[in-house]
């Protein structure tokens, strides 16, 4: 029958509807309407369609669904069914509503519990308030099932059959047509029983009032059968139940109003007062609220989560907080709450939800949305597909590490984490390794420091040609940087890397670039050298038990130990002349071999010895120091803390990165004899394998006294021995690394 409807609608010359009707979705009792899932031609979004048909419901009562069709296109709350689409031809109204179900399924089936259905009489009672009110409008079919659900679980507002302007007086068409809506006689108030409709007529707001009596009734316990059985109280809660029984009143002038029953249950400890009312009431002016209001408004609602409704989690929670985030409300606060609220949904809803938010906003250019996003990216970042953290996710983020700001820098850098495992090989040892080259060089000695920890960490994740050309030019840079903590984190970077350097490179420019930490002006430093250098020593212990035993040629003519000790001088060796002479005078073939094999020898002595004189003396060794800070600069290492990353510890890096929240102050100078700008084009362009520079000449720093402790050092602070007795780099900080195994 309704594929006869549609096809009549497609071929009349009427306007066209751009909705698909669906399969219907069950009985709707006490309505002119069956109600059908739908589809939006256009983009397939879902909808729902109310179809009336006057062939089933009669001709008289068009009137009925054309009066629900034009005013459900012109009455617009939130609290009233969503208008999208109506139509009519031959006799067929249909009108394309948000897709919805009847209230009725969910009480019949007792899927709700108390505070649900609270929060659902309160969102009709303020939508019938505005009705009433602001609209001026009697409805005159409040009842069960004019009630519908969204996907998110609230409570709508349709039936708007016989909804009335007050201005039109007896003319309107509850007065006229009031009759004619299925069961009317049923959840009619008393004053129609012995009047009629125009019965109404001095208090129509009142039938209103009457119809909430009768929605509240059947939303606790059922249907009634009888006019009496709607002062029981069953399962409506006491402190409702008071205010409730006034709306039952026979006298339609002291029936307790609508608005007065809302502000009743709305007052302090009111019958209308619950978490989830309270978050429902400011969820959508999130954006309008001041910061104090937010704020009371997000701390209620991390508290009440847990509370609220899985589907309205999902369908009306998230995506307010998202919009609000997005729009500049609420800023990191709300970014951490919906982050929070998202890990309770599982892996697929999060995908739905949260994902394309988390890409569109990574694009956005505010700097606090930014920070968010990154600080928060490793508890969103399983949810992101590998091929999307590498193709939008990146390219957006990467813009982070050329930022002015250094909080933005360092933030990004740490967010490189939680992301490695996603990224394309192509961009792990390419783009990426170009924006650490430049951070490894910033001017903020943390974020110098955090790289060194970051290569630490994605040592694994490289390709073995990129490791040996990269590890160990950006760690030998590292060991010779000014900050204590930049050498201290190249040392530990160095121990659990250990494992990608061959011998040579282990014995030869590694080894030699950490001796001189052995004698470093911080204890911190000297310690780490110490423990790390046994490490080395033993790795190439074990690589260098496969070599052999010499490289000398077995059949070679003679040992250089066998050599005459004083080298013969010039014009002892016999010319070619006296040398005949010898042979010719021996009497005897042995004679004759005896002088030749002494000439031979003496020949070879002096070509060795002859090699091996130094051209020219040596010059004198010099003393190599690593340098102190530039006296100019600004670091404080008191304020310089470690940041714990062991949760997120990826697999073959270490767990910890030194933190550094960095103000937004002026840059700090950095010698550049050290880390200059001058070298850094080549820095990028390939890392090329590190070559000992001169170092400055530095007077090493004062002995501390007994006592002082060395704090860490925040990027934006001098760089000066701190008498601070907290000590933190103790058992909080780097000092109990190995116990922690922060490092492994």
């Amino acid at each position: 029958m309704w594929s006869a409807a549609l096809g009549a609608l497609g071929r009349s010359s009427g306007p066209a509807f751009g909705y698909s009707l669906g399969e219907r979705i069950g009985a709707h009792e006490d309505s002119i309407w069956t109600v059908h899932h739908g589809t939006k031609k256009d983009d397939r979004s879902d909808c729902s369609i109310f179809v009336y048909d006057s062939n089933k419901f009669g001709r008289d009562r068009l009137v009925l669904a054309q009066n629900a069709a034009k005013k459900l296109r012109t009455m617009r709350h939130p609290g009233v069914i969503k208008f999208l689409d109506s139509v009519e031809a031959d006799g067929v109204v249909y009108i394309a509503t948000e897709r919805v179900q009847p209230l009725s399924w969910d009480t019949k089936r007792h899927v709700l519990d108390t505070e649900s259905m609270r929060w659902g009489v309160y969102s009709v009672t303020s939508t019938m308030k505005f009705i009433n009110e602001d609209a001026n409008c009697v409805h005159g079919n409040v009842r069960l099932s004019s009630i519908f659900t969204t996907e998110s679980g609230e409570w709508r507002v349709g039936g708007f059959e016989v909804l009335t302007p007050v201005t039109e007086g007896e003319s309107g068409m509850i007065y006229t047509y009031g009759g004619l809506v299925p069961s009317a006689s049923r959840y009619a108030p008393p004053e129609v029983g012995s009047s009629g409709w125009s019965g109404i007529h001095a208090s129509p707001k009142a039938t209103d009032a009457w119809g909430l009596a009768t929605l509240i009734y059947e939303s606790f316990n059922g249907p009634f059968n009888t006019t009496s059985d709607l002062q029981k109280q069953g399962k409506i809660p006491s402190d409702m139940f008071t205010h409730y029984k006034r709306l039952l009143l026979p006298n339609p002038k002291t029936r307790l109003s609508i608005s007065n029953f809302l502000d009743q249950g709305r007052r302090e400890r009111g019958f209308l007062k619950s978490p989830l009312i309270s978050v429902t009431e400011n969820l959508s002016n999130l954006t309008l609220l001041n910061e104090t209001e937010r704020n009371a408004f997000l701390a209620n609602l991390e508290e009440s989560v847990d509370q609220l409704p899985e589907p309205f989690i999902r369908l009306r929670l998230l995506p307010e907080l998202i919009k609000s985030f997005e729009f500049g409300g609420g800023g990191e606060k709300v970014y951490k709450l919906i982050v929070n609220i998202a890990s309770k949904l599982d892996e697929e809803q999060q995908e739905a939800i949260l994902a394309p938010a988390v890409i569109r906003l990574f694009a956005s250019a505010d700097p606090n949305i930014r920070l968010a996003l990154l600080d928060s990216l490793e508890e969103v970042v399983g949810i992101l597909p590998n091929s999307t953290v590498s193709s939008k996710i990146f390219p957006n983020l990467s813009a982070g590490f050329t930022d002015p700001n250094p909080i933005v820098r360092e933030a990004t850098l740490k967010a490189i984490l939680p992301i490695t495992p996603k990224l394309s090989d192509r961009i792990l040892n390419n783009d990426l390794l170009k924006h650490l080259a430049r951070t490894h060089v910033d001017p903020q000695p943390g974020i110098r420091t955090n790289t060194t920890v970051v290569l630490g960490h994605i040592a694994s994740h490289l390709s073995e040609s990129t490791r040996k050309k990269v590890l160990t030019a950006a760690f030998s840079k590292s060991l010779k940087d000014p900050f204590v903590h930049a050498r201290h984190a190249g040392l530990r970077a160095l121990e659990v890397t250990v494992e990608y350097f061959d011998r040579e490179d282990l014995a030869g420019r590694l080894l030699s670039g950490m001796c001189p930490l052995l004698v470093d002006g911080e204890k911190i430093v000297r310690e780490e050298a110490a423990r790390v250098i046994d490490v080395f020593l033993k790795r190439i212990k074990e690589l260098a038990k496969d070599m052999p035993e010499t490289l000398i040629d077995p059949n070679a003519p003679q040992h250089i130990s066998e050599l005459p000790k004083h080298p013969p001088q010039p014009g002892s060796f016999p010319s070619s002349a006296s040398l005949a002479t010898t042979l010719l005078s021996s009497n005897s073939d042995a004679g004759m071999a005896g002088a030749l094999a002494g000439w031979a020898v003496k020949s070879i002595a002096s070509k060795v010895i002859e090699s091996t004189r130094p051209l020219s003396p040596p010059a004198a060794a010099q003393p190599v120091r690593v340098p102190s800070a530039p006296a100019a600069s600004t670091v404080t290492m008191s304020s310089f803390k470690p940041m714990d990353l062991k949760a997120s510890k990826p697999s073959g890096g270490f767990g910890a990165t030194y933190a550094s929240k960095v103000p937004q102050r002026p840059s700090i100078p950095v010698s550049s004899n050290t880390f200059g700008a001058s070298n850094l084009d080549e820095y990028v362009d390939a890392w090329e394998p590190f070559e000992d520079e001169p170092k400055p000449k530095t007077t090493p720093p004062a002995p501390r006294t007994t006592g002082t402790k060395i704090g860490a050092a925040n990027t934006s602070t001098r760089l000066a021995v701190a008498d601070d007795t907290g000590d933190q780099w103790g058992d909080d900080g780097w000092g109990e690394a190995e116990e922690n195994d922060a490092w492994d």
